[in-house]
């Protein structure tokens, strides 16, 4: 099994290779370092020249990124490591997708108008198929105590909730489910709690609380209480959108979340499949 650390030199992501590296040896897990180079690939580029370029392109980044590793390894070498000439959203999401990756490890960067973080990022959450870690700053894994699991109770793969407890486990760290409120999907306290526990009990969960929380959407919900009680982690599912787009989309709702707030967040899809 594999964590998958996509880098572009940015400071971003050099934070991300930091948690990568910690996660994997703590989870010991396998890490796998990509970056994209991003080349278009037109016609006119079919020319022997050309090709001499992107190869000089190919072997100047593999160099540098050989470097940086050295800055983090013993022996870099003993890292997978690739370096492609593809954009870099579709080539992360095709890697993430390979059954032996269950992490995928992303420094975000803050935008500006009209959304604050970048799209990159943003189609990774969407249509990756694994357990995505998005940082904002500089993380230490073993500082990840407290986390905050977002959830309305429905089915979900046991499969899917693997990494939030391999986390758990690995840290000791205390697990609050959240259930908002909202007037769309409103439901009694003796309800709620009767739903938790069938729920923890399915995915065996423990050394988890209950947290309840009315407001006017999920997000919203999510990020009223985090200011009046901050979490390590935040855990939320999401539901891939490959057609029409529901505004109520969990996915969009971890997008929000995002834009107005720095906490660490893991994603995870409810069609997640380990293997």
């Amino acid at each position: 099994m594999k964590i998958l650390v996509p880098f572009d030199f940015s400071q971003e992501s050099i934070n991300a290779l930091k948690l990568g590296k910690e996660m994997s040896t703590k989870l010991k897990l396998d890490l796998k370092v990509i970056h994209s180079l991003g080349i278009s690939d037109y016609p006119y580029y079919k020319t022997e020249e050309a090709d001499r370029l992107k190869e000089i392109v190919l072997t100047n980044a593999k160099s540098e990124m050989r470097k940086i590793l050295k800055g983090f390894f013993i022996d870099p070498n003993a890292i997978e490591l690739e370096i492609a000439d593809s954009k870099a959203s579709p080539h992360i999401i095709r890697t993430s997708r390979e059954r032996e990756i269950i992490f995928t490890v992303l420094g975000r960067k803050d935008q500006h108008i009209p959304d604050r973080i970048g799209s990159t990022t943003r189609d990774i959450i969407r249509y990756a198929n694994n357990s995505v870690i998005s940082i904002s700053k500089e993380l230490q894994f073993d500082t990840l105590k407290d986390i905050l699991f977002v959830t309305d109770f429905e089915p979900t793969p046991v499969n899917a909730l693997s990494t939030v407890k391999m986390i758990q486990r690995a840290n000791n760290a205390t697990l609050k489910l959240l259930y908002v409120n909202t007037r769309e999907n409103w439901q009694s306290t003796s309800e709620t709690k009767n739903r938790m526990e069938e729920f923890c009990k399915l995915h065996g969960l423990a050394n988890a609380d209950l947290e309840i929380i009315n407001d006017d959407s999920l997000e919203k919900g999510v990020l009223n209480h985090i200011k009046s009680a901050p979490v390590d982690l935040i855990a939320i599912r999401i539901n891939s959108s490959y057609g029409k787009l529901d505004i109520m989309d969990t996915h969009l709702s971890a997008e929000r979340i995002m834009d107005h707030s720095e906490t660490p967040i893991l994603t995870y899809s409810k069609d997640r499949y380990l293997g």
